[in-house]
């Protein structure tokens, strides 16, 4: 092989790298703006949502957003009767 097939080869190389890496920047730039876009429209969505008015009672973003579940105390353990032991008559 000659160093000038060694060269050119080198230069391919660093080209290909160099495209690799515009690609991923590309990519990583596109989700990027995504992310922004659909946080925008969620943000968007929850600012238009008028408050619900029931009873006289006002219930907004705030109040469910504070609501927050409460877990579940795990079932009741059942009875337990006493156990008689009678010895046994072998």
């Amino acid at each position: 092989m000659s160093i000038d097939t060694l060269l050119e080869a080198a230069r391919f190389l660093e080209w290909q790298t160099q495209q690799q890496i515009t690609r991923e920047e590309e990519v990583r730039e596109k989700v990027l703006q995504e992310r922004e876009a659909e946080k925008r429209r969620a943000e968007t969505a929850a600012a238009a949502a008028p408050p619900v008015r029931i009873n006289h009672v006002t219930w907004g973003e705030e109040s469910r957003v504070e609501h927050q579940l409460t877990p579940v105390p795990p079932p009741p353990l059942p009875h337990q009767y006493p156990l008689q032991l009678y010895p046994s008559l072998w």
